[in-house]
């Protein structure tokens, strides 16, 4: 996924009105060990609601419409935080729901600088109560541990409303050793399980693809012609372009060149400025595609008049997420937001 300064969306996640008693599957690539041990303390997290989400779009096209007045007026990350920051009210309600209902103290809540993320430390069996879910402690085959509750988990309705989503619960990401054609959903023994999830072309056939054979494979030139994109960075020295790449995504350099020596000759042997977080190692084993993808696209279209870094994570913690202490932490300015959709959470009646 492609990283600016800020990425100007919110977190999305599924909110089913009423409670659904019917046992939800444990996520492809994870196995169920055990129930969660009670007395154990995670950090609870909640994504706030936030602010002006409806008029996002109008917003972004108002500074990136050639024929807008605001045209190239980009905002600054303070103006980000002020326009889409939760508002009073998201705050106090999630907050008083909190204090009032389960009884945790106001001091112990934690709202991280954006406003955007409510957290508070509360042992397995709070949050059980909470949320009224059940913990337990998932792992998959490469012996990543995760703690949540797949089956789901319960909001009241005045609170639901405020929230995007809350973790650790339904969302575990992509185990390591899942291939993408199983995260693609194809079932066990299909024709399509044979392939690679995706229709591969030769790259000698690829190269003589027109513009317009954006249906057949997704080319430089097919890009530049969908997003009418024809630009020569001038001041790469002072721009930054980032990608944010998680554990279990890398790439291999050969693989870079591979696709260069045939679409972009001047950006072979280059590679992007790595910017390790928490451990993040791109050259370890993992999915190559993704990665590849992201950075072979972003550097071929800028060309080697603008560096490009690559802003790779690594946690693997049980009971945090990637970017933890960027978000609670000292951190040093990098914010990410991601588009998720959760399994099974609910509001209550």
């Amino acid at each position: 996924m492609t990283l600016t300064t800020r990425l100007l969306v919110g977190l999305a996640a599924i909110v089913v009105a009423g409670v659904s008693g019917a046992p939800r599957p444990v996520p492809a690539g994870w196995t169920l060990h055990r129930r969660a041990d009670p007395d154990v303390f995670i950090p609870l997290r909640f994504t706030l609601a936030q602010s002006n989400v409806d008029r996002l779009e109008s917003l972004l096209l108002d500074v990136s419409d050639p024929q807008s007045p605001n045209y190239g007026k980009h905002w600054t990350h303070a103006q980000v935080k002020e326009v889409f920051r939760p508002s009073g009210e998201t705050v106090d309600t999630v907050r008083g729901w909190l204090v009032q209902d389960a009884g945790i103290a106001a001091e112990k809540i934690e709202l991280n600088g954006n406003g955007d993320m409510m957290q508070v430390n509360v042992t397995i069996s709070e949050a059980e109560a909470l949320l009224k879910a059940e913990y337990y402690v998932y792992g998959d085959d490469e012996g990543t541990v995760r703690v949540g509750c797949h089956e789901g988990y319960t909001l009241p309705h005045h609170v639901a409303k405020h929230v995007d989503l809350v973790s650790p619960t339904t969302h575990f990401g992509w185990a390591r050793g899942l291939s993408r054609r199983t995260r693609r959903g194809t079932s066990a023994g299909s024709s399509v399980e044979h392939q690679t999830g995706i229709l591969k072309i030769p790259i000698e056939n690829v190269a003589s693809l027109a513009e317009s054979d954006c249906d057949a494979a997704v080319t430089l030139d097919c890009l530049r012609a969908l997003y009418n994109f024809d630009f020569t960075p001038v001041s790469g020295n002072v721009n930054t372009v980032g990608v944010v790449e998680f554990v279990g995504n890398g790439y291999m350099p050969s693989d870079l060149n591979m696709f260069f020596e045939e679409f972009r000759p001047d950006q072979v042997n280059n590679t992007p400025i790595l910017i390790s977080i928490e451990d993040g190692n791109p050259f370890a084993s993992g999915d190559l595609e993704e990665s590849s993808l992201d950075i072979e696209l972003m550097m071929g279209l800028l060309g080697p008049g603008q560096n490009l870094s690559l802003y790779q994570v690594g946690r693997t913690s049980a009971i945090q997420s990637p970017g933890d202490e960027v978000l609670f932490g000292n951190a040093t300015g990098l914010g990410v937001t991601v588009t998720v959709a959760q399994m099974g959470n609910h509001a209550l009646q």
